[in-house]
């Protein structure tokens, strides 16, 4: 079998010929004896030569470089699976997304804050307007506390772990609890400033 750098030799020899479909042989043919060898670098060198053909290639000659890069993937985590196996150790995929990291502690303070201000905005709101309801009616509708504190402790726990697309919904639910909460100030005033 060649070498790494005589496979990338040849191929890049025939790209520039233009004789792709030489290439792509070439490379399958390097492919299954690497996978034949337990050859693993071998394997990555096949993917860099597939790589290359791709780039220069037409339609045609790219899916093909595609499915051999495909197989060359498979049979590179086939043998790395074996290996770590072999030696007792856990497998990572090398063509996998990249692990998440777990938010730290001070990540999440942020977070925590905001959801500390929503809660007490909507409760001295809520409060607000309960007062003023109670003052004028002598009723306290405590069923209007409920869904909007739940909403405020929902949308904390979604803002603090969401999406983009999910902060931004958070967003306008918090809007409308300040607002809410700007509307029912304004209305104390204007009751207070009529009595």
């Amino acid at each position: 079998m060649a070498s790494g750098t005589q496979l990338a030799v040849q191929v890049e020899t025939l790209v520039g010929q233009d004789a792709l479909q030489s290439a792509l042989k070439l490379l399958e043919s390097a492919r299954e004896e690497a996978l034949a060898s337990k050859d693993i670098a071998a394997l990555h060198d096949v993917l860099a030569g597939t790589r290359l053909v791709h780039a220069h290639a037409d339609r045609k000659h790219r899916n093909e470089a595609v499915r051999i890069a495909n197989a060359a993937q498979q049979n590179i985590r086939l043998l790395g699976r074996k290996q770590a196996l072999a030696a007792g150790e856990e497998w990572v995929d090398p063509f996998g997304p990249p692990a998440k990291q777990q938010p730290t502690g001070a990540s999440m303070i942020p977070g925590f804050l905001l959801a500390l201000v929503a809660v007490a905005v909507f409760v001295l709101g809520a409060v607000l307007e309960l007062s003023v309801r109670a003052f004028y009616t002598g009723l306290v509708v405590l069923w209007f506390v409920a869904p909007p504190f739940a909403a405020t402790a929902a949308a904390s726990f979604l803002w603090s772990s969401g999406s983009r697309r999910v902060r931004e919904f958070v967003g306008v639910i918090l809007g409308d609890i300040v607002a809410t909460f700007i509307a029912g100030l304004m209305v104390t005033v204007v009751i207070y400033s009529h009595s």
